[in-house]
C-alpha cells in the first residue's frame, strides 16, 4: 500500500493547486475524509511531483505491505510510517490465519482491536 508522508521539518501540507485538484476529484466530502493512502491523493503526488509541496513540506510516497494497518509518527513536522498487524482477541486465542501469519515477516508489532 502506498502512503503519503511529509519528509522534512515543517509540516504536512500541499499547494493551493493540489487542494483545488483534490476538491475537484474527490468532492468536498471526499476531500474532508481523505486518508494518506487514498489512491487519488497518491496518484496526484506522483503526477505533480515537487509542485505539490509548500515551502514547509516535502511530500513523498512510502510503501508498506498490503494487509497491514499503519500509524504516522511525527516530530517537528518530519513524519515516518510504521506498519502493524491488527487482530482481535478471538483471532489470538483461536490462532492467526495463514494470511495474517505471513504478514508478521513485515512487522514486529501486533495491535489488538
Amino acid at each position: 500500500m502506498k502512503v503519503v508522508i511529509n519528509h522534512c521539518y515543517g509540516g504536512f501540507g500541499f499547494s493551493e493547486e493540489a487542494t483545488n485538484i483534490l476538491l475537484e476529484r474527490l468532492g468536498e466530502d471526499g476531500y474532508q475524509e481523505m486518508e494518506r493512502h487514498d489512491p487519488i491523493f497518491v496518484s496526484l503526488l506522483e503526477e505533480m511531483g515537487e509542485s505539490i509541496n509548500t515551502n514547509y513540506s516535502k511530500l513523498v510516497v512510502v510503501e508498506i505491505e498490503d494487509g497491514l494497518d499503519y500509524e504516522i509518527e511525527e516530530y517537528d513536522g518530519m513524519e515516518s510510517v510504521s506498519g502493524y498487524l491488527s487482530v482481535t482477541k478471538e483471532e489470538l486465542s483461536n490462532g492467526l490465519s495463514e494470511e495474517k501469519m505471513s504478514l508478521l515477516k513485515y512487522t514486529h508489532t501486533i495491535k489488538i482491536k
